[in-house]
């Protein structure tokens, strides 16, 4: 029972750490990144269009007119990353998983970002690569480690 406790009040301090602390700084950092992106595509000789559809995400669109790709570029540390925690203090995980979740959210938002500037500034097939990492990779990372936690900690 003490277990239990002690795992639900470290999950509400997460949750309060993510809502009162993480999202609002997630929010401030786009509202400094945008500009910055914004001036760069306009620089560019691209056909990107940029606008901000929320406090931690951004819409791009790019390619024909007739048939537009469009990509979210998001902050990480988001909603996958606090599934992903609130997952791994469920299953019990070492502590080494947590690190893991990080580094998996920070590397893949380096990469992401890189590669979206390499898309900005000289080809838009970056910007595929951004959006496979942004929309596919990091997520499935993210909460693809709860599962092999726990089948880490049965064996």
């Amino acid at each position: 029972m003490p277990d239990t406790l002690s795992r639900i009040l470290l999950t509400a301090l997460i949750l309060l750490v993510y809502f009162f602390l993480l999202r609002p700084i997630r929010g401030e950092i786009n509202q400094t990144i945008f500009p910055l992106v914004e001036q760069s595509i306009q620089e560019s000789d691209s056909q990107i269009s940029y606008s901000q559809s929320g406090t931690v995400s951004n819409r791009i669109e790019w390619g024909d007119i007739s048939n537009p790709k469009e990509l979210y570029l998001k902050i990480p540390f988001g909603l996958n990353f606090l599934i992903g925690i609130i997952g791994l203090i469920l299953v019990k995980a070492e502590n080494r998983y947590y690190w893991i979740l990080a580094a998996i959210q920070l590397g893949g938002g380096i990469v992401a970002f890189a590669s979206f500037y390499f898309g900005t500034v000289s080809s838009a097939n970056f910007l595929i690569i951004t959006d496979l990492i942004m929309r596919y990779l990091m997520p499935l990372c993210s909460l693809g480690i709860v599962p092999l936690a726990f089948i880490q900690k049965r064996q």
